[in-house]
């Protein structure tokens, strides 16, 4: 059961770290005038609010998990569904747009808008930035609250709980913290690096996300169908 569990969390952690924005967002942060100071707190504030709502959302699954077993597993199993089949669709929808020029896929209003915030950055919208970030849109959000699901439902050991939300936290947010890292420890030396790694994320973005998507897509359809036939 753990070893099938861990597998489920380290597959949706590697779907919630496919993200552009929160790499765009992290290299911007870098790139003002107070770029440590920034850096630090955009980093922090995001994981400490990836963190918080995973576990405000096991929390309430462990209580909710004893009292009506079978409708809550029911609702569960329709949102790991839907989840899956909205996966799925999107992973569709970015394939038939991989033909299109990378100067016709323009960014949505929320993703240009919080870009232009990060051009006169300051520690205090940094935080604010990183916590917005890391509460997450419809895609990490969504998987946050399957993978809180999936750590309650598992019944495992508290410490076993408590690895399990730490890796997928790590792993889900390791676009925001790799980068600062890197600059605190190597200062401007580490931007040539990530320079580099922007570049090809970008050249790869589509495959990155795409079977990511996919193959966690078809995991939750199957999950939620087997869920069904065998309840």
């Amino acid at each position: 059961m753990l070893v099938e569990t861990t597998f489920r969390i380290f597959l949706y952690a590697l779907v919630a770290a496919t993200s552009p924005l929160a790499l765009g967002a992290t290299l911007a942060v870098l790139k003002t005038a107070q770029p440590r100071i920034n850096g630090l707190v955009f980093a922090v504030s995001f994981v400490v609010a990836q963190a918080v709502v995973l576990l405000v959302v096991v929390a309430i699954g462990v209580a909710s998990l004893g009292e009506r077993k079978s409708a809550h597993e029911t609702l569960a199993g329709l949102f790991v569904l839907a989840f899956g089949l909205a996966l799925l669709g999107a992973a569709v929808h970015l394939r038939r747009r991989r033909g299109l020029p990378h100067e016709h896929r323009r960014a949505g209003p929320r993703t240009k808008a919080i870009l232009e915030r990060l051009e006169h950055l300051t520690p205090r919208a940094a935080a604010g930035t990183g916590m917005l970030l890391g509460i997450g849109g419809p895609k990490r959000l969504g998987i946050t609250i399957i993978c809180a699901g999936t750590i309650s439902a598992a019944a495992l050991a508290r410490s076993e709980d408590l690895a399990l939300g730490t890796m997928y936290v790590l792993v889900g947010t390791a676009l925001v913290w790799v980068p600062v890292g890197l600059f605190v420890v190597f200062g401007t030396r580490a931007t040539g690096w990530m320079n580099q790694a922007q570049t090809w994320v970008q050249a790869h973005q589509d495959p990155l996300t795409f079977y990511p998507m996919l193959v966690v897509g078809i995991a939750l359809v199957g999950d939620a169908v087997i869920g069904f036939r065998t309840s």
